[in-house]
């Protein structure tokens, strides 16, 4: 009796064993939905977490939105990180990648705004497109030799102070760096074949072409060095303590939101070498209360001076035969267009019924209350003398 009385209770405990390692497995499978070496949905409570052994890729959008995961231990074996993987991992703060991943795809840590820094694996050569977007605590990044690629938004609004473009980069993509507040200064590798950096500022390996100005540079002003043919679109976009820029003579087009956003740009030196001004060039440049259009320029983008909300002159030549209706909307009311009688520009002023004046009628400009900025003055008696001459070439 004892003895089937023991037999019993073993069995009893055996079973309690083996249904509490079956329920341990499904708890485990629920957590990590892993097909074939996929790791294809992250189902778990978040917090601490470290992908299983056997798993050699961690599927688009794994862990997207997974608000509650803090950090995340990516072992050797995996190979590929894929689209919005980790995207949109509020609280995400620390990722350890090992050195076994090759390739992080698009988008992949979009949105982890608590990411505070990450070394990423000696062996990836691209950087994805937005793989970082939004990444606004990434104080700090690293970039190996092995990187040949940096994807469009790479980087968009992230937080470190600097950043070193590696020897092996061929394409950097578009606004790769935009609206990166604090980013001050942009190296480049000396043996770098296609990139080169002046004064921190991004151009091309023959210097001839601007591709970006850091938006987190403390300098009032600015002089694009001579020689300087091409200003890549958004290069100077929400550069935000810019207050004067002189650009070159060779220069040919404002390239499409060239200063977008740039709230203190008060004084613009346009070259005549300049014909187009594109969309948006100009957009949100708060402080911006004249300009002088070049002679030579014959297009204006749409929206190339929206929501100048200081605005109130401009001077549009004989050669301009094209602007789209909304080149001015959100500006001043009381923003006069200066230009010759009979005009496209005088023709553009009352069909959307703004303010035209005679350019022989074109007030000398004065200097207002001196300032204690010697930078500043500069640019105030610069403009004025611009002023000056133009409307000398005009009356001509």
């Amino acid at each position: 009796m004892k003895r089937k009385l023991l037999c019993a209770v073993v069995t009893l405990t055996l079973l309690a064993g083996l249904a509490g390692t079956v329920s341990a497995v499904a708890e485990a499978d629920d957590e990590f939905d892993i097909r074939d070496g996929v790791l294809v949905k992250y189902n778990g409570p978040g917090g601490d977490v470290v992908i299983p052994d056997g798993v050699t890729e961690i599927g688009n959008e794994a862990f997207g939105l997974c608000y509650t995961l803090t950090s995340v231990v990516i072992a050797d074996g995996v190979k590929n990180i894929g689209s919005y993987a980790f995207a949109m991992c509020w609280s995400l703060k620390s990722v350890e990648i090992s050195n076994s991943v090759t390739n992080i795809s698009d988008w992949a840590f979009a949105g982890c705004y608590s990411l505070g820094a990450i070394i990423l694996p000696n062996g990836i050569k691209r950087i994805g497109e937005g793989i970082f977007a939004g990444c606004n605590s990434l104080t700090s990044i690293v970039l190996h030799d092995s990187i040949t690629d940096i994807g469009e938004y790479a980087f968009q609004k992230c937080a470190f102070a600097s950043v070193t473009i590696p020897e092996n980069v061929l394409n950097i993509g578009y606004r790769a760096f935009y609206k990166c507040s604090a980013l001050e200064t942009i190296d480049v590798a000396s043996k770098n074949p296609n990139y080169s950096s002046i004064d921190g500022v991004l151009y091309n390996k023959t210097e001839t072409q601007l591709i970006c100005y850091p938006s987190g540079k403390r300098m009032e002003s600015y002089t694009v060095p001579v020689g300087t043919t091409v200003i890549s679109d958004s290069a100077f976009a929400f550069s935000n303590a810019l207050f004067a820029i002189a650009i070159p003579y060779g220069v040919k087009k404002i390239d499409d939101y060239t200063f977008l956003g740039c709230d203190a740009l008060a004084s613009v030196t346009i070259p005549d070498s300049v014909i187009d001004i594109g969309n948006a060039a100009f957009t949100v440049c708060m402080a911006l209360t004249s300009i002088v259009i070049p002679k030579n320029v014959t297009s204006i983008g749409s929206r190339a001076f929206a929501d100048c909300r200081s605005l109130t002159s401009i001077v549009i030549p004989n050669g301009v035969t094209q602007m789209d209706s909304s080149v001015f909307d959100g500006c001043p009311t009381d923003l006069v267009i200066y230009g010759e009688p009979g005009s496209y520009a005088q023709e553009y002023a009352e069909t959307w019924e703004m303010l035209f004046v005679k350019i022989e009628d074109l007030p000398q400009p004065g200097i207002s209350a001196p300032s204690t900025d010697n930078t500043r003055v500069i640019f105030a008696v610069l403009s004025a003398i611009i002023w000056i001459l133009t409307y000398r070439s005009f009356a001509a």
